[in-house]
Formats: C-alpha cells, sequence, structure tokens
C-alpha cells in the first residue's frame, strides 16, 4: 500500500501521526526486513503503517502484539487491519498480562538444542514504557533479533509525571503504576533502558536517537566493534507541516 493512501486512511487515529508513520514506512522500505515484531499497538495505527510498507515491498510479515485490554481500543486494531485491506502481512496476537510472556513462547519455539535462533529483523517496543517491562522485553526481545537487525523504542523522553491524565481518566499504564516512587514517575524510563541496558550490551554497536522521541539500535554479527551514537531529526518536514496544519484548523 502506498503510504499517501496509508495517511489517508488512518488520519486522526491516536496515538502515530502521519510524520511518525512515514518513518516506520520509509524504515522498512529501507532495512527490507521479512520479519516485523511490534510490542504494543493501542489502536493499530502504527501496525497498519509497518504493513503498508511490508505490503508494498512484498516478502515482509508483521507480527503485532499487545494485552487483552486492547481489545476496548475504538477503533481496535481488528478495525484497521480490515479497512486498510492488510490482513494478508499483519497478525495479531494478545496476552493477558505483558508482551514478555509472548516473547517467552516464542524463546522456547526457537529454542534447538538448547539455543534460541533469531526471528525478527525489526523489533519496535511501544508498550508500558516502564522499566520493569521494557527494560525485561529487550533482553527477551534480543534472543529473538537477527545479527545486523534493528530495534527501536518508542517514546524516548516521556515520564509518567505529567501524564497522569489520558483522556480524563487517570492513566494505568504501566506494569505497577501505583506503587511507583517519586523518582519513577519522573525519569523518562525508556530513556534508561537504552541509556543502561541497549548502548552497554556488547552486541550492539549503532544508535540512534531521533528528535528526543525514539531511539533505535542495530545488532552487529561482529560483537566489540566501537560504539558509535547519532543524535539526529529525521521525521518528514512535510509530513510535520501538514501534521501541524492540521492542529491549527482544528482550533479555528
Amino acid at each position: 500500500m502506498k503510504f499517501d493512501h496509508a495517511v489517508r486512511c488512518l488520519d486522526g487515529i491516536p496515538y502515530t501521526s502521519p510524520a511518525k508513520g512515514k518513518f516506520f514506512y520509509d524504515l522498512v522500505q529501507q532495512e527490507r526486513p521479512r520479519e516485523v515484531l511490534e510490542l504494543g499497538f493501542a489502536h493499530g495505527v502504527s501496525t497498519c503503517y509497518f504493513g503498508a510498507a511490508a505490503q508494498e515491498l512484498g516478502n515482509c510479515h508483521v507480527t503485532a502484539v499487545d494485552i487483552e485490554a486492547s481489545r476496548d481500543f475504538k477503533p481496535s486494531i481488528e478495525d484497521l487491519v480490515e479497512k486498510t485491506q492488510l490482513s494478508d502481512v499483519i497478525s495479531i496476537r494478545r496476552e493477558s498480562s505483558s508482551y514478555t510472556w509472548f516473547l517467552k513462547k516464542e524463546i522456547e519455539i526457537q529454542t534447538q538444542n538448547n539455543v534460541c535462533r533469531p526471528k525478527y529483523d525489526l523489533i519496535f517496543i511501544d508498550g508500558p514504557k516502564d522499566w520493569t517491562n521494557d527494560g525485561c522485553a529487550f533482553f527477551l526481545a534480543d534472543k529473538l533479533l537477527k545479527p545486523e537487525g534493528m530495534i527501536l523504542f518508542d517514546d524516548y523522553n516521556w515520564s509518567y509525571r505529567g501524564n497522569e491524565i489520558a483522556g480524563g481518566k487517570k492513566c494505568t499504564r504501566g506494569y505497577v503504576f501505583e506503587n511507583m516512587s517519586e523518582q519513577e514517575f519522573r525519569e523518562p524510563q525508556i530513556r534508561k533502558v537504552f541509556e543502561l541496558l541497549v548502548t552497554q550490551h556488547p552486541a550492539y554497536s549503532r544508535f540512534e536517537v531521533i528528535d528526543d522521541q525514539m531511539a533505535m539500535a542495530r545488532k552487529t554479527s561482529a560483537p566489540g566493534n566501537e560504539k558509535e551514537l547519532i543524535i539526529n531529526t529525521r521525521f518528514s518536514i512535510k509530513y510535520r507541516i501538514l501534521a501541524r496544519l492540521r492542529k491549527l484548523a482544528g482550533r479555528s
């Protein structure tokens, strides 16, 4: 599916803007993965941008995973996949408590002779944004990520403090939300996962922070190489301007 058609189908649905969707679409086109794994999909907008690129590319499949509570989103990911006609390239999975359980099951399936065979070329982590879930998810996802594959995190600089209310309701995202300390509320936990776990991991050597919103790393096939960090502005200027114009039009 062409990107502009995907934008028309997904316009106005949270939580992925067309600018960020263009980044996802271009990333798939550039990396040409065979298997994409998305952990945390909410309405499924980002899933459909990945899927649109996968369909256009051919020979590419997207697996999207979230918890059972995601069935309550309106529209649901199923609604969007049907609307965009991307069911041929997108598979949807749900778990009761966390996508870490899905990763556990995948590791079991991929394990032969006590060795886990990597399956995915691109993994996107966009879930509760806390150290407990996503710190664990990184190490589990690493076992399933192929050498030279990419791992991508959303909400790099997001924190729970200031985001307690979402849609007029108290935010309940996060495995231990009710018991978080003030430090846990204030610290951007995905940034800490990236700084303390990903960049220090010997299997990763190239890191990129994009617009202070996302971070990604490439898994090397030759551990021990010199590490490189890039700070970048990558989102399409065209779609950032269009998003701003839509927002201003809505206010007027």
